[in-house]
Order: structure tokens, then sequence, then C-alpha cells
């Protein structure tokens, strides 16, 4: 088998092999990782928020953007609209904050 024939067919498997996000998810948050990742119950995988990049926690402001976003999410319902996988397998979603 040719490279590039091998090439697609890992990327198909890992295509079919891994869980298709809903276009619509709600859940209550229950860890936030970082300024820009959180976990949503009944979701498997993390959520990286869609189109924003935070500071890494390895900086003050990294530091910040994660304990601003434990004061306004953690515990909270919100809606997910997420538009498929980012590069460490996390759903990349909008998150609506519900209540």
């Amino acid at each position: 088998m040719s490279r590039p024939v091998a090439l697609l067919v890992v990327l198909v498997v890992v295509v079919v092999a891994w869980p298709s996000p809903s276009p619509s998810h709600t859940g209550v948050v229950t860890r936030v990782v970082d300024g820009d990742t959180i976990w949503v119950d009944g979701v498997d995988v993390s959520i990286r928020f869609l189109d924003v990049d935070a500071p890494e926690l390895d900086t003050p402001e990294g530091i910040v953007a994660r304990d601003e976003l434990v004061v306004r999410l953690d515990g909270r319902v919100v809606d997910l609209f997420c538009d498929g996988y980012g590069y460490y397998g996390r759903w990349l979603c909008v998150v609506r904050v519900v209540s």
C-alpha cells in the first residue's frame, strides 16, 4: 500500500471511530481546565472554545483567565454549539450560558 493510501485509511478509521459531536448539547460545566477549555457532563471529551486562545497556565495571565472562567462557568448550565474537533481531540464549540 502506498503512503498516501495508508494515511487515508488511517484518517477514515479515526473519523469513523471518533464519536460525532451533537450540533447542540446542553449540560453542566463540571470542570474548568484553563482559560479556553472546560468539561461538560454528558460529553466524553473536553470542550475548547471556538476561536478563543487564552494564555497558557504557566503564565500569570493564564491563571487569571482560568480563575475567571471558574467564577463564571463552574457548575453552570451551558449550551454547546460545536463545529468539529481540534488538534487534541477536543470539541470546538461556541458556549452559551443558560443558567
